[in-house]
C-alpha cells in the first residue's frame, strides 16, 4: 500500500507560525524560548527546519542562541532594527528625493519632543559632533560628523521607535553622502547652522529650532 507523502510545511509559514507563538506566548526579553525538540513538536516539523527558522530570527535580532541556555528573546535594538531596513530601502533603490522627505518630516516631528526631553549630555554630544567637522579634513569626516549629529538629534527624543526610522533615515542619508563632494563655503554654512539649532534647543525655542532645521535640510537637498 502506498503511503501519501506527507506536505512539508513553506518555510515562511513556519516562520510566521514562529512570530506569532513569540507575541502570544507573553514570552520577554530574557526569557529562554521553548526547545527545538519542543517547538519541532509543536509545529509537526523536523528540528533542522526549526533551526532554520530560529536562525533567521536569530540574524534579525529577535532571538540570540546562547551556549548552554538555549534561545533566549532579545532587547528591542531600534539600531540593528533600523540597520536592517535600512539596508533593503538602499538595495531597492528608493528615490532620493523620498528619503530626503522622510528625513525632513521625521525630524521636524521630533523637534519638539527633543527640546522637552534632551539632556547635558545630549547637548554636550551635540556640541562634540560640531566641532568634529570643523576638524575634518576629509568630505568623509565632514559626512560622519554630520550624520552623527543628526543621529544624536533623533537619540535625544527619548522615543525607542522613532530612533528606530531614524537609523533606516539615516542610512539613505549616508548613502547620498558617500557620492557628493563638500565645498568650502557649503562647510561653513552648514556648521554655523548646525551651532544655531543647538543654542535654539538650549533656548527651548522649539519654534525657532524648526525653522533654523527646515533652512538646513533645504539646503542638504539642493
Amino acid at each position: 500500500m502506498n503511503r501519501r507523502p506527507r506536505a512539508v510545511k513553506d518555510s515562511r509559514v513556519l516562520l510566521d507560525e514562529l512570530k506569532n507563538l513569540l507575541i502570544h506566548e507573553g514570552w520577554k526579553p530574557g526569557d529562554r524560548i521553548d526547545t527545538e525538540v519542543e517547538l519541532a513538536k509543536r509545529f509537526k516539523v523536523s528540528r533542522a527546519r526549526i533551526r532554520e527558522a530560529t536562525t533567521a530570527l536569530c540574524q534579525l535580532g529577535v532571538l540570540e542562541s546562547r551556549p548552554r541556555r538555549g534561545t533566549i528573546v532579545k532587547s528591542f535594538d531600534p539600531v540593528l532594527t533600523g540597520e536592517h531596513v535600512g539596508f533593503h530601502f538602499a538595495v531597492g533603490g528608493l528615490p532620493l528625493a523620498d528619503s530626503r522627505e522622510a528625513r525632513t518630516v521625521l525630524e521636524q516631528a521630533i523637534l519638539p519632543l527633543v527640546v522637552r526631553r534632551i539632556t547635558p549630555s545630549g547637548i554636550a554630544e551635540l556640541k562634540e559632533t560640531i566641532r568634529r567637522m570643523e576638524t575634518a579634513v576629509s568630505d568623509k569626516e565632514i559626512f560622519d560628523a554630520d550624520r552623527d549629529f543628526h543621529l544624536n538629534l533623533l537619540k535625544a527624543c527619548g522615543n525607542q521607535t522613532l530612533q528606530a526610522f531614524s537609523q533606516v533615515i539615516m542610512g539613505l542619508f549616508d548613502q547620498q553622502a558617500k557620492y557628493s563632494n563638500v565645498e568650502a563655503h557649503t562647510r561653513e554654512r552648514s556648521i554655523a547652522e548646525h551651532r544655531e539649532l543647538v543654542k535654539r534647543i538650549e533656548e527651548e525655542d522649539t519654534d525657532g529650532a524648526i525653522q533654523i532645521l527646515i533652512r538646513h535640510l533645504k539646503g542638504v537637498s539642493e
